[in-house]
């Protein structure tokens, strides 16, 4: 069984373990303690498409407030710690809010798991292929069809199709065929986001997705102001959300770690010596790409040197020029050599393609290349590195802009996370191979000049660091500690979900269906429901359900809401009752009187509507759930105006 097949199998128990467990013991409510709650709005648009021409979430009008790959789906040791849990979890996410940010947190109903999966084969393929390092069509095409369906999992991902554009302008791997490449490259994203947006414009009557636009807006300020208050909590600069301080943590965290992370890389990438690349695209038998691979290895000629991570690329130790002694090709020629440094204090001499090809050594005599084609593009890592970490920068930026962090959740940084952990893991990588291979022998470091013995392909010559000549402790007692981590941190995502009531109200929703329509069939006969939620209303009850915050509604209600017409227009049109289940701090008592009644209305649900001559009563009151049903129908007079402020008799916090 070879290693890289048991680290898979490792990986995939260690991810399936905690949601199996919690389904033996837990039965049906595991799905939702999975769940997040924007899941339901996915489930609900994809209940109520079934047998019609067009996506909906109130059955009646259609909509595009999804992603829509995922919504039409529904119709080493580093290695290893990166994959489970995710360094990120380790180092902030368990902190802050231990139901998100581990990979266990993205089973969760949304897109995460598909725009995982698509990453995956999109980076093994990065890996393998090394399809940036060439002007091959076919690699390029293929990495243009995952990077789109990437996008239409998530369409904020799009932004990962942006640095390849650079790569192939500026990369000397596409120096003659500049203009057909951006063309292959180009024509698959192009042509399915011009098909996606034309649909959504002729059927939903929106360009643009209608969950992006409610919740799309300037969103600078109020992140900074979560910024500070999450690095220093004050009186004075304070997010105007009212969210408590973990909340706005938790939120904040996974916005600016990732874009830290990646910035840290690219930045210290730029500024590090000059890359020391051999070959303009290495080797894809190269089983060391990314860092993750041990020391001591036969290299060919003009394959890439492992570099650690991010940082300083290997440093060049000696030189041939090939008129002296050298590395032997098959041929019998000697070979230019470099002698360079390598991770875990090893020494590496690899001969020098010779190819057209080639990249030269970068020095005084790599002259008229950029530093950033030799220090970003000149290597494997490099260049997957940069595609990487630039989507990254490029979303963050945008979501600091134009998404205030009250409308984020973990879902939608999932390949931002990945990304992080891979830069992590590389680093933790240079530390953990000399424990993970410990070297047994020294072989002398190959000095300037010095002859090299011919090994056919060149290999590296390691030696151990300076200290124990034994090297370090036995490699399966790092991996039983690594092991054990592992599994206490599954074990307590697992009790955390065994523990704690987290979604459990959503099921308890979801399997009282039946009463919940019954009762709102009986208390507004013919109404449907105007439902302040994430889809849990639309899911799970047989009557008609609009969704009040917009992200799943139809461009003539979102411009409603935006004129303050929002009731007014869905009373219009028969959606005459209104309930929440998850935005109100707690449920409205059963013998709440008529002044508090009119005064949480007004001030939770209707504080940015013109109109407010409403009369309110209660339809229904589930004793289950607890959830509220309250008509609503317009009266000419007897209510405040909108700027007087209602005191509550009690809070709702």
């Amino acid at each position: 069984m070879s290693r890289g097949f048991l680290l898979f199998v490792v990986i995939l128990l260690a991810v399936a373990y905690p949601p199996l467990t919690v389904l033996v013991e837990r039965g049906q409510v595991a799905a939702f303690q999975f769940f997040n709650t924007d899941a339901f709005t996915y489930l609900a648009v994809a209940r109520h498409s079934v047998g019609k021409d067009f996506f909906t979430f109130d059955g009646q009008r259609p909509t595009n407030g999804f992603h829509p790959l995922w919504q039409w789906t529904l119709a080493g040791v580093a290695a290893l710690l990166a994959a489970v849990p995710g360094f990120y979890f380790l180092a902030a996410g368990a902190l802050l809010e231990p139901q998100f940010g581990s990979r266990w947190s993205f089973m969760n109903g949304m897109e995460s798991p598909l725009s995982i999966f698509l990453f995956g084969i999109l980076l093994l393929i990065l890996v393998r292929g090394d399809a940036l390092g060439s002007s091959d069509r076919r690699s390029l095409l293929t990495i243009s069809a995952l990077l789109t369906l990437l996008t239409l999992a998530r369409l904020d991902d799009g932004f990962f199709l942006l640095p390849p554009l650079l790569v192939i302008l500026v990369s000397p791997a596409f120096a003659n065929r500049r203009a057909g490449s951006l063309l292959v490259f180009l024509a698959l994203p192009v042509a399915a986001i011009s098909s996606y947006l034309a649909y959504n414009f002729f059927r939903a009557g929106s360009l643009l997705p209608l969950r992006a636009m409610s919740k799309g807006g300037l969103g600078v300020w109020e992140n900074l102001r979560c910024l500070v208050q999450t690095l220093y909590p004050n009186t004075v600069i304070r997010s105007q959300t009212g969210f408590v301080w973990k909340e706005i943590a938790y939120r904040t965290v996974q916005l600016w770690a990732p874009l830290a992370v990646a910035t840290l890389w690219l930045t210290r990438r730029l500024t590090s010596r000059s890359a020391i690349p051999v070959s303009s695209g290495g080797s894809a038998q190269n089983p060391g790409a990314l860092g993750l691979a041990g020391t001591s290895r036969d290299f060919g000629v003009g394959e890439a040197i492992p570099r650690p991570l991010g940082g300083d690329p290997p440093e060049i130790l000696g030189r041939s020029d090939g008129a002296g002694p050298g590395v032997a090709s098959p041929s019998g020629q000697s070979l230019p050599t470099v002698t360079a440094s390598a991770p875990a204090g090893a020494s590496v001499v690899v001969p020098v393609a010779t190819s057209p090809n080639a990249v030269a050594p970068a020095g005084p005599e790599a002259s008229g290349a950029s530093a950033f084609q030799r220090r970003c593009l000149a290597d494997r890592d490099g260049r997957i590195l940069f595609l990487l970490s630039g989507g990254v920068i490029l979303k963050a930026l945008y979501n600091i802009i134009n998404v205030a962090m009250v409308h984020t959740g973990p879902w939608y940084y999932a390949i931002s996370f990945l990304v992080t952990d891979l830069i992590v893991a590389r680093g933790v990588a240079r530390l953990a191979v000399p424990l993970e291979r410990p070297v047994r022998g020294r072989a002398p470091c190959e000095a300037a000049g010095a002859e090299a013995t011919p090994v056919g392909p060149a290999r590296v010559a390691t030696e151990a660091p300076s200290g124990d000549a034994d090297g370090p402790a036995s490699p399966i007692l790092v991996w039983a500690v690594v092991a054990a981590l592992l599994l206490v941190q599954a074990n307590g995502f697992l009790r955390f979900k065994l523990a704690t009531d987290y979604n459990k109200h959503l099921f308890r929703f979801w399997a009282n269906r039946a009463a919940l329509t019954a009762g709102v069939a009986a208390g507004a006969p013919g109404a449907g429901v105007l439902e302040f939620d994430d889809g849990i209303f639309s899911f799970s009850l047989d009557v008609p359900v609009l969704h009040g915050h917009c992200f799943a509604a139809d461009p003539d209600l979102l411009a409603a809401r935006a004129r303050g017409d929002l009731f007014r227009t869905a009373w219009d049109r028969g959606f005459r009752v209104f309930a929440t289940l998850a935005y109100l701090h707690r449920p409205l008592p059963p013998d709440i009187d008529q002044a508090t009644l009119d005064a949480v209305c007004l001030n939770e649900f209707l504080r940015s509507e013109r109109e407010r001559d409403w009369t309110f009563s209660v339809a229904y009151r589930d004793p289950v759930t607890q959830v509220t049903f309250i008509r609503f129908d317009p009266r000419n007079a007897g209510l405040p105006a909108a700027s007087q402020a209602i005191e509550l008799p009690f809070s709702l916090e």
